[in-house]
């Protein structure tokens, strides 16, 4: 079953992103403000942050309930909804109350089909920026609960296509479930008519708006690491070959200069990293299933532009998320949160740096406490008697250290 999955993927292709330059690139633009006080760490992610968990959204899948080429969409709302949830973090973080008071805003991959053919669809593919883009120009990606995915572009954009609500059509009974009766969602506060004269209230559904979004420097990993750690995961367009049978471990595909290679799919990038036998990794997240890789995650060679990661990157800013005019958190200000996440930053640093220090050393440490602070008492008691002791050198404890 694996093997034709694989011959199948092979022949349609992993996804139609086209991996074409924007026409319309962003310039780059990440906030003046924002400094990092101290040195990037070597590892970071999303997935684990210590002392507080995953700060990332879950994991969809673009392969069911059909296929759908639609890695640039998944890989954009991934990224998008993922640096919501971070900067709502920051936001209680820093002391502030988020207008929104709801768990993950997850947004529709299928209202994006349905109405963002000219930026991208199943069939042609397309790129995390101009889903960005197409978000911006709709006026927010609306929720996951106003469509599901169906993995078609065969639907119009129209106002029910948007977000709808169903009910039992009048007469039936409420136990069977048929959606005979359903109407478009309103961009503000209404009724509709329900059973027995009733009115089914509806009101803005929650979406999520996009500030801005660019790209960020060519084959530049250190950049690519600032910015994942200054403000969340970013989307980059790889090679996908080397992902089709892979299971765990750091994915080693690299580019010779004579090689003319093109991207084909598009994955999220959520952390860095570097393995004990020193080999540097990008943690990424794909959209093929959480029974890919590990959980959905895998890890790419870092700093050589295997599969052509460092290619093509880009980051995208939440201008903000909630319900317009009754629970709408703006977000327009890049730097509203810088201190929140110079402090999640300290932090990190400073719980990965007292989590390498080895437990063995400590141990001794503490008998060579107990042995000298034994041998101050007998040296009171019986000055002629001495104790001595040999702790373990330099040398020794920086290598227990790695």
């Amino acid at each position: 079953m694996l093997k034709r999955f694989l011959n199948l993927v092979l022949t349609v292709g992993t996804c139609a992103a086209t991996g074409v330059l924007l026409q319309e690139r962003e310039e780059l633009d990440l906030p003046a403000g924002w400094s990092v006080d101290v040195d990037v760490p070597e590892t970071f992610s999303w997935r684990r942050i210590p002392g507080e968990g995953p700060l990332l959204t879950p994991s969809s899948n673009q392969h069911v309930p059909v296929y759908c080429g639609g890695c640039f969409l998944f890989g954009a709302f991934h990224c998008l909804q993922d640096r919501v949830k971070i900067a709502r973090y920051l936001l209680q973080r820093a002391g502030k109350e988020d207008a929104y008071v709801a768990p993950d805003l997850l947004l529709s991959h299928q209202v994006f089909l349905n109405c963002g053919s000219d930026y991208g669809s199943c069939a042609k593919g397309g790129t995390a920026p101009k889903v960005w883009r197409w978000v911006r120009d709709f006026g927010g990606a609306p929720s996951a609960g106003c469509q599901p995915y169906l993995a078609t572009d065969d639907y119009d954009c129209s106002p029910e296509n948007v977000c709808r609500n169903c009910m039992p059509a009048p007469g039936e009974a409420w136990t069977l479930r048929r959606e005979r009766w359903c109407w478009a969602v309103e961009d503000a506060e209404s009724g509709h008519q329900c059973e027995n004269d009733r009115w089914c209230a509806t009101g803005p559904y929650p979406r999520v708006k996009v500030r801005s979004f660019g790209n960020l420097p060519q084959y530049d990993e250190r950049a690519v690491r600032e910015e994942i750690v200054r403000a969340g995961p970013v989307t980059c367009d790889v090679d996908s070959t080397a992902m089709l049978n892979y299971r765990r471990g750091v994915i080693r595909d690299p580019i010779s200069p004579n090689e003319t290679r093109r991207t084909d799919h598009v994955i999220e990038l959520v952390g860095f990293g570097t393995e004990d036998d020193g080999t540097p990794y990008w943690e990424i997240r794909n959209s093929w299933g959480e029974y890919w890789g590990d959980a959905g995650f895998g890890k790419i060679y870092r700093g050589k532009n295997h599969m052509l990661i460092e290619s093509r990157c880009y980051w995208v800013h939440p201008e903000g998320w909630g319900i317009p005019g009754t629970a709408w958190q703006d977000n327009a200000d890049p730097n509203a949160h810088d201190a929140a996440a110079r402090d999640l930053l300290l932090s990190v640093t400073m719980r990965r740096s007292s989590s390498t220090l080895p437990e063995w050393p400590l141990g001794i440490l503490a008998f060579f406490i107990l042995a000298a602070t034994f041998a101050g008492l007998v040296k009171v008691a019986s000055p002629l008697r001495a104790v001595s002791s040999d702790a373990p050198g330099d040398a020794e404890a920086a290598a227990s250290s790695f």
